[in-house]
Formats: C-alpha cells, structure tokens, sequence
C-alpha cells in the first residue's frame, strides 16, 4: 500500500481548515497521516486542532511560532513530514482546498501507471461553480499529450493546490523557497522538479478551490488592504525569471514585466501605495537571492 501524508498550511482559516480535514477524512482512499502546519492562527485554530488531534490519530499539528507564510509553512512542513513519518508520497494543498471523494484515489492509479517515475502530479482545480479556478491553471509543456490515451499531460508548473511528490524527488531536488514567503514558491518548485523529472496533471483528479473570488490576482483592480501582498509577487519574480531564463535575461524580463505595470498604475492613476509596492518589490528583487535547503 502507498502510504502518503496530505500536508495542510492554515492560517486563520477555520471553517475552510474544517471543511478541507473533513474531505480528507472521507476520501476513498486516506491519507495514512494528516499533517497541519498552522501558521500561528488567532482564530480558535489552535484549540480545535489540539482537541482533533487527540480524537484522531492520523492528525498531526504542528503550530509555528510565528506566520512565516504559505512558503515557509510547505517547506516546514515537507521537512516535518521526511524527518517525522515513513510515508512514501507527500500531498500539499492550502487549507481552502476540497479534494472530491475520489481525487487521491485517482492520483495514486496515476503514481502506479507511471510506476513512480514522475518529479509531481496536480489535480483538476476547480472554483465553486465547477469552472476551471482561474488561480491555479497548470502550464503544459510542449508534449504535453505525451501519454494520448490517458487522462495524464506533461506540466512545466503547478500550484500548491492538491500536488503530490515522492519523497526520493524531496531528497534530490531540496524544499521550496522558504523566504519566498508568499507568492510563486509553488511555480518555482514545481518548474524546478519539472526540469529534473517529467511531471502530470491528473484530469480525474479533481479539487475545489474555495476562494472567495475566480480571478487570478492582480494589483490594479485589488483592495486597499491586499496591496501590500503584491511586494512578494514583484520581488520573487525577479528569482522565477533568472532561474528560466539566466541572470541577464531574468532580470530583464522581470524588469519589463514591473515597469508595465508601473505606467498602468500611473496612466490608470491607481494609486500611489500601488505604485510604492511595485517599485520597492522590483528593486529588492534584483538582490533576492534565496538559497536552496535541503533535507539531510
């Protein structure tokens, strides 16, 4: 039997958090461990998961000193699991992730077709309303129906809504970008795994992505109080864009990318705070340079 821990990141999330443990609990195929890093939630997450865990024996909980993001908190948590568990396979979703009664079942028919050699596999995101979330769409690679008979295609990138990997990948490739903090750890760990080892989208595979809008992030048209999260889209581009591209071209790329968005800030007059957080974001960019860690 492959035995696979699903590792939740939360923060201050609850009612989703509970809605995702539950799917979990009732998929066709569990998960032999349930691992939950909360991100020092103040919400009532800490209480509930304290009483979960002593009710239930495949959750486990590890509660952080501090937010140290989506980032930090898979990085943590992959760690965790290698160091802490037997378990062959890691499962990553956020905690606004519902996995569908079937969906890991459909994963591990997919890591026994394969025979294990894969670098990841994604599952079929979906918003509320059953559409494609717009979020979390996979970029294919150019071979991508590879295998045309089946329901599997090739993937340069995924994000960290219901991805699974084997430990043997953790071990060769190391953990993602920790001080990413927020924003495009999942994108660059998941190309980075893909260049190393071919890598899936799994069609039958489906999740629901609970967010409260389908729209794929955008500074111009965000709230007041979300800007300041762009900083950490500017900035860990300019890391994504060197690693595909070289230090010149990255960097040139990422620069176009920033000053395209600047002068429609500017000509759209969005704001000031729009335009600070681009700039600043861009120009820590240029002398962000995250190291990779590995498990050992």
């Amino acid at each position: 039997m492959i035995k696979i821990t699903a590792i939740i990141v939360t923060y201050n999330r609850l009612e989703k958090l509970k809605k995702n443990i539950r799917a979990l609990l009732e998929q066709k195929y569990v998960p032999s461990t349930i691992l939950i890093v909360d991100n020092n939630s103040s919400d009532g997450t800490q209480s509930f998961l304290e009483e979960l865990k002593n009710r239930n024996e495949l959750v486990h909980v590890c509660r952080l000193a501090e937010n140290v993001g989506g980032a930090g908190g898979f990085s943590y948590g992959i760690k965790f699991a290698a160091k802490n568990f037997s378990d062959d396979y890691f499962w990553l979703m956020d905690d606004d992730t519902i996995p569908q009664e079937n969906c890991l079942a459909e994963l591990v028919k997919t890591v026994v077709f394969l025979n294990g050699k894969f670098g990841f596999l994604c599952s079929d995101v979906r918003w509320t309303d059953g559409e494609p979330a717009l979020m979390n769409v996979p970029m294919p690679t150019r071979d991508w129906n590879y295998y045309e008979n089946s329901d599997v295609i090739k993937l340069k990138y995924a994000t960290f809504v219901s991805v699974l990997l084997s430990r043997k990948v953790v071990n060769k490739v190391g953990l993602p970008y920790s001080d990413f903090f927020i924003w495009g750890d999942d994108v660059e760990y998941t190309t980075y795994i893909s260049r190393q080892f071919e890598s899936y989208y799994v069609k039958s595979s489906v999740v629901i992505h609970e967010m409260a809008n389908n729209s794929a992030p955008d500074i111009l048209n965000t709230p007041e109080d979300r800007i300041s999260r762009f900083y950490y889209d500017f900035r860990n581009r300019f890391v994504i864009e060197r690693e595909n591209r070289g230090s010149v071209k990255g960097n040139l790329k990422a620069t176009v990318y920033s000053l395209n968005y600047l002068l429609k800030v500017v000509l759209k007059r969005k704001g000031l705070k729009k335009a600070k957080v681009i700039i600043k974001g861009s120009i820590d960019g240029f002398f962000f340079h995250p190291i990779r860690k590995y498990i050992r």
